[in-house]
């Protein structure tokens, strides 16, 4: 809870200015700003309620605090367990990818709630797009990791719940038989036909029926 009594003092980011847009420390700063601002505008506005009776008439932005500093706990532990991870002499190439997947994680909290650090001017415009620039540089750099990073979780199948996921590695294999499995394919009929369309269909064509017989009729 350090950063309570200290980001206060940092009302702009150095992020693509004077360090790089992947920066760890400046990244954790980000974060500590953003909950920093978000506790003391509510504690302002609590005044002197009690504890209580500030949450009862702004929930609302509590909620948004504790999420925010929840945020920050999630990528502080991230980044140390990299730092742990590198202590453990864990190969150069998985600390590599680490840090790019938590940079990941960091860029991409921000880019879901901009609105935070661009309401104050802590991020400016330039800033913003150097963001959604180095995330789809990120996404780009991780993509032959991928699959050995959702292994490295350990996931079932089950749970994974991914046909191109799947631990057998029979991708298209799996594509046909989830397609023959999905609902929508059980059967030639689509949805509602039989008590929407077909009585529709069936009034319609003993109408037509009945009208060719009164035809004949008279002739």
């Amino acid at each position: 809870m350090k950063y309570l009594s200290e980001s206060g003092n940092t009302f702009t980011s150095t992020l693509g200015h004077e360090v790089g847009i992947r920066d760890e420390d400046a990244l954790l700063r980000a974060y500590e700003h953003r909950a920093w601002r978000l506790c003391s505008q509510a504690t302002a506005r609590a005044g002197n309620l009690s504890v209580d009776e500030a949450m009862r008439l702004d929930m609302v932005s509590w909620i948004k605090v504790a999420k925010s500093h929840c945020a920050l706990v999630v990528l502080a532990n991230f980044f140390d367990g990299i730092h742990e991870a590198e202590k453990l002499k864990v190969s150069k190439e998985t600390i590599a990818v680490l840090k790019r997947l938590a940079t990941l994680h960091a860029l991409c909290g921000v880019e879901d709630e901009l609105g935070d650090w661009v309401e104050d001017g802590y991020l400016e415009a330039m800033q913003c797009q150097l963001v959604r620039e180095e995330i789809a540089q990120l996404l780009q750099e991780l993509r032959p990791d991928a699959a050995a990073l959702a292994d490295s979780l350990g996931l079932d199948d089950y749970f994974l719940n991914s046909t191109l996921g799947a631990r057998d590695g029979n991708v298209y294999e799996n594509l046909f038989a989830a397609a023959q499995k999905a609902p929508f394919n059980s059967s030639h009929k689509p949805p509602g036909y039989d008590h929407l369309l077909w009585p529709r269909f069936n009034a319609s064509s003993n109408s037509n029926t009945s009208n060719n017989n009164k035809g004949r009729s008279k002739l």
